[in-house]
Formats: structure tokens, sequence, C-alpha cells
């Protein structure tokens, strides 16, 4: 049972997907070439001119700018939004699926790190050893934490044995 209603429940899953989002968005762009996601702030990689904190809103200043950079007119990937979309789409997706719980904190930290590894693999043809890393230790650490919900491979299980019938195999007992 979640604590508010449903509709602000899920405002707030879009909201902070799409902050997420913007985040990923960092580390794609500058994990892959060691640099720090914290700091210098972000700019227009043909320009190089700062981005303001109004232009830098998820989605909402894509849109009013039009896809392009506010000083040198040069078109921003439409990946940009995209993984700001997506991240809230994760989010929403998520809480329907497992609602205020610590299954959705594992599913989320999952899909990010695979956003993040999907998209700086299809940009970079590179995927980033610190999040490889990170999410092996995350999950190791979460899979010791929050129970791991077997259903899913039960049911694949399940599916393969009725197509694959595997022949008897020979008891302990009648080997030599």
């Amino acid at each position: 049972m979640m604590p508010f209603p449903a509709g602000i429940s899920y405002g707030f899953a879009v909201l902070f997907g799409l902050i997420c989002g913007s985040f990923l968005n960092v580390c794609i762009t500058r994990l892959p070439r060691h640099q720090s996601v914290v700091r210098p702030r972000s700019c227009c990689p043909d320009c190089r001119s700062l981005i303001r904190w109004y232009d830098n809103i998820p989605v909402l200043s894509y849109l009013l700018l039009r896809g392009r950079c506010r000083n040198c007119r040069r078109r921003i990937s439409t990946h940009y939004p995209l993984v700001e979309i997506l991240t809230a789409c994760l989010f929403v997706a998520g809480l329907a699926e497992f609602g205020l719980s610590r299954d959705l904190f594992k599913a989320i930290i999952f899909g990010m790190l695979m956003i993040v590894l999907i998209f700086t693999d299809l940009r970079e043809r590179v995927i980033p050893h610190s999040v490889t890393l990170l999410g092996g230790v995350v999950g190791l650490v979460l899979s010791l934490l929050i129970p791991v919900n077997d259903a899913l491979f039960e049911w694949v299980f399940r599916q393969l044995g009725s197509c694959f019938q595997p022949r008897s195999l020979p008891s302990l007992e009648r080997l030599p």
C-alpha cells in the first residue's frame, strides 16, 4: 500500500526518474573518458560554453531550445532526452510492479546501471569497468540484503523442462 495517492507517487517517480536520467547522461558522456561526474559543470560539446541551470532541466530545456545549444545553435543529440525519458519510464514501471519497496530500489539501481552500460556502448563502443565493477559490488550487496525473487527463473526452467526431456541418468548407486 502506498502512503501517497497513486497520482502523486507516480508524479514523484517521473520527476526523480528525469533527474536521475540527467545524471546518467553525465555518466554516459564522462565515464568513458575517465572524467569526473561531479566537476566541471556541463558544457556544450561543440562550443564548450557552460550550460546554464535553466537550460539543464531534463527534457523541458531540450524542447524549449528545440534540441540546440543556446550559444552556438548546434544540434544536441536526441540521446539526452531519450535517456531521461527512459529512466523516468523505468521509475514508473518499477513503482507499478513493486510499489514502494526494497525490490523497487533494487530494480531501479539495476535498470540505471543497464541504461549507462547500453548507451555508453552504443555511443562510444566502450563498456566502462567502473560501471560493471560498481554493478557487481552493488548487486552482490543487494542480493545479501534483499531476497531474490526466483519466480522468473522458475518459469523459465519449467518452460525449458517441457521442451527438453532429459534422458534418465543412472543413479549413483549403479555407478562402479
